[in-house]
């Protein structure tokens, strides 16, 4: 069965969001709700005071922004993006119709009105941080402008219904208590965006840190992190080691394609947890081939040993898996590790010593381990190895080569069972 992807994989790649991003759209939910609660509240008190005081045109616009504001609040399937644009719509629209109706662009001053769109488009910038740029930006122009439009008296005109002096007064009280009540609460909710943005970032650095482990082994995203360029290194003593998967592409051509990558998605990612367990770095895939290397990028001087060890391992899985053998070569020596080039780094190796290994697998024989005489002699007493003689390899005179059979106690207790 396929494991899942890591979480952090998927978030990056837009499948789902991040934590932090999650946390950032919860945020402005919040933000865009308690307006629109408040833009209830407020404007059906103001409809009920109109239609007490037989002001009927302030009723009216009253009633219509307050119906608005609840239907935007209870129609569930009304998605973030389209209730923030259509909330912004209808602020604007309360705030335009109050000037001409109500107040009047000569008498704006008093009542301080047209101070609400500046209220707008710093909850533009809040609310519609997701959004494009352009279009948080066309709030902000939209709003400020029609600001200047009512501040400095671009357009003048008496009010279409004016209210009595008394209650223009009052509304004037509640409307600064109000603006500046609404200016603590922007500010508030910018601190928490702040501080939202700053966990966010923190989230994705995280997620970055982990997927860069899954691409590349941490010492050397430590160092491309710290370096900011790519580089390569020379190691005088490796092993490295190919494997490929005889038989899966005859045996590919009678499976659906979602079998084929299931069974080779099994059998790698079981390569994965050996790899993992034995501290040996995994380098890549090519096809169904497998290339792993130990010795770089720490060096340890058992490095054929481990790798030997690890063949072994490898042989191991594929004897579940009917139809299919591992054909196995390494070879040991000097080689040059690194990551280059602009985007898809991998860490990858060059030299001699890989192709080498590379021969010793395409000539070694299916179901078995081949080894170059240098990872032999390395090898030591624990392995037990059988000459193979000399074997053809393209690119270098003919080489000794050997075939590893197993460890020696393993070796030994099969050929004398108790």
């Amino acid at each position: 069965m396929a494991e899942p992807l890591p979480a952090e994989l998927l978030a990056m790649a837009g499948t789902q969001p991040s934590p932090g991003r999650r946390g950032a759209r919860a945020r402005a939910n919040g933000v865009l709700k308690a307006a629109l609660w408040v833009l209830l509240i407020l404007q059906s008190a103001w409809a009920v005071e109109g239609a007490m005081r037989g002001l009927w045109g302030l009723a009216l616009i009253d009633s219509g922004c307050a119906l608005g504001a609840a239907l935007l609040l209870a129609v569930p399937r009304l998605g973030f993006r389209a209730r923030a644009h259509l909330t912004g719509a209808l602020f604007f629209i309360i705030n335009w119709a109050t000037l001409m109706f109500v107040e009047g662009v000569l008498t704006a001053h008093a009542a301080a009105n047209h101070l609400w769109f500046i209220g707008l488009a710093v909850a533009a910038v809040l609310v519609l941080a997701d959004e494009h740029r352009s279009v948080v930006a066309g709030y902000v122009v939209v709003c400020l402008l029609s600001f200047l439009v009512v501040e400095f008296g671009v357009v003048r005109f008496e009010p279409i219904a004016p209210v009595p002096a008394e209650f223009h007064a009052t509304a004037t009280n509640v409307v600064w208590c109000l603006y500046f009540a609404t200016v603590v609460a922007l500010m508030a909710a910018f601190l928490r965006e702040v501080d939202g943005v700053e966990h966010q970032l923190a989230d994705d650095a995280a997620a970055m840190e982990r997927i860069l482990g899954y691409m590349l082994p941490q010492k050397i995203s430590e160092r491309l992190r710290r370096e900011g360029k790519t580089f390569a290194d020379g190691y005088l003593e490796c092993s490295v080691m190919f494997a490929d998967l005889v038989g899966f592409d005859d045996l590919s051509r009678h499976l659906p394609a979602s079998e084929i990558v299931l069974r080779l998605n099994e059998i790698f990612s079981a390569f994965d947890d050996l790899c993992t367990r034995a501290g040996i770095e995994k380098i890549k895939t090519i096809g169904d081939a497998y290339m792993v290397a130990a010795g770089i990028p720490d060096p340890r001087p058992d490095h054929a040993r481990a790798l030997a060890r690890l063949a072994l391992e490898f042989q191991e899985v594929t004897k579940h898996h009917a139809g299919i053998a591992l054909r196995i070569g390494i070879h040991s020596g000097p080689v040059v590790a690194g990551v280059i080039g602009k985007k898809r780094f991998i860490y990858d190796l060059w030299g001699d010593t890989v192709n080498v290994a590379s021969r010793m697998k395409s000539h070694g024989v299916a179901g078995q381990i081949q080894l170059s005489e240098a990872t032999f002699q390395r090898l030591g007493a624990d392995f037990v190895c059988q000459p193979r003689g000399e074997v053809a390899i393209k690119g270098h005179r003919p080489m000794h080569t050997y075939m590893l059979l197993g460890l020696r106690e393993e070796v030994h207790d099969s050929a004398h069972p108790t």
